[in-house]
């Protein structure tokens, strides 16, 4: 954790690859009413599981290979539950070091140590390399850049039931034994190597 500026490396879909500050999916158009619903997830940056918590879900577990992606999810969660909506609103589009300082001592202890550490240190440098460049503004995917959405999510935000699971696709059955109304893969299927032979997994 301490080593941060020096793990993020340029690899793809890695174990320490860069994530997306925002999804580049058109999340808030595709993801169903999921009230009442139990839903697994690709974590990625976390929006994923924002948009299914708008769309009514409080059971969501989450998966992701890259062991930063549970990381920057509970910044977002834990950024609505603890500032206010318009301090929330304005973390999520800029992670600014004087909002986080402010709910930052709310944070699980992994968290709480890995950020303090990027926010200490070079953040502009440590961004470039924690981040892919988004050429466009990838905010208007998600529901939740809505001051009365995020007002939702913070009452609910208590109620949530998640759970992570540190692995790629095909090892989620090392880790569940649930099932699942709805399951989000994102893009997966575009970087498996036998595209037949993952239908098939799945």
């Amino acid at each position: 954790l301490f080593n941060a500026k020096n793990l993020f490396l340029n690899t793809k879909f890695g174990s320490y690859g860069k994530l997306y500050h925002h999804t580049n999916e058109n999340l808030k158009e595709y993801i169903p009413n999921t009230l009442n619903k139990k839903v697994l997830s690709v974590s990625s940056s976390g929006d994923h599981l924002l948009n299914i918590m708008c769309n009514g879900s409080l059971r969501i577990d989450t998966f992701d290979v890259n062991k930063f992606s549970p990381l920057f999810q509970n910044l977002k969660l834990y950024s609505i539950r603890n500032l206010s909506c318009y301090e929330s609103y304005n973390f999520l589009n800029t992670l600014d070091s004087d909002l986080y300082f402010k709910f930052n001592s709310f944070l699980p202890k992994k968290e709480k140590e890995f950020f303090n550490y990027v926010y200490d240190h070079d953040i502009d440098e440590i961004a470039y390399r924690m981040f892919y460049i988004q050429k466009i503004d990838n905010i208007s995917n998600n529901n939740y850049y809505d001051l009365e959405v995020l007002k939702y999510l913070k009452n609910n935000m208590r109620k949530l039931e998640n759970n992570h699971f540190c692995t790629d696709v095909y090892g989620l059955p090392n880790y569940i034994g649930d099932n699942y109304d709805y399951i989000f893969l994102s893009n997966i299927s575009q970087y498996v190597k036998d595209v037949d032979d993952f239908l098939h997994f799945i």
